[in-house]
């Protein structure tokens, strides 16, 4: 699932779905940082493929909010960082023993 919108650092990032940005630019999901949001297209991929890219995009964010413009270009470590978080979501378990209360 996706959100609708987000915050970092005070900042609102919108986010956006779309059928046309597959089409139009053939890409998935892109960052569009003077209008503070992400389009993800979720028309022509799988679930699991657009909510990926969910976090691919937040990654980018992530890196331009910290100004590390060199890391938020490095498109393979933003990658592997959004696959690596979105197994980490869809996978985690809970052990209520284990949790402190």
């Amino acid at each position: 699932m996706i959100p609708t919108s987000f915050k970092l650092a005070g900042i609102e990032v919108k986010v956006e779905k779309s059928d046309t940005l597959i089409k139009e630019k053939g890409i998935i999901g892109e960052s569009i940082y003077t209008e503070q949001k992400i389009i993800i297209d979720t028309s022509h991929t799988p679930k699991e493929s657009y909510e990926q890219t969910m976090y691919h995009e937040l990654i980018h964010w992530i890196f331009f909010i910290m100004g590390e413009d060199k890391l938020r270009n490095n498109e393979k470590l933003v990658d592997m960082m959004g696959h690596l978080i979105y197994q980490y979501e869809k996978t985690k378990v809970f052990n209520e023993k284990l949790i402190e209360k």
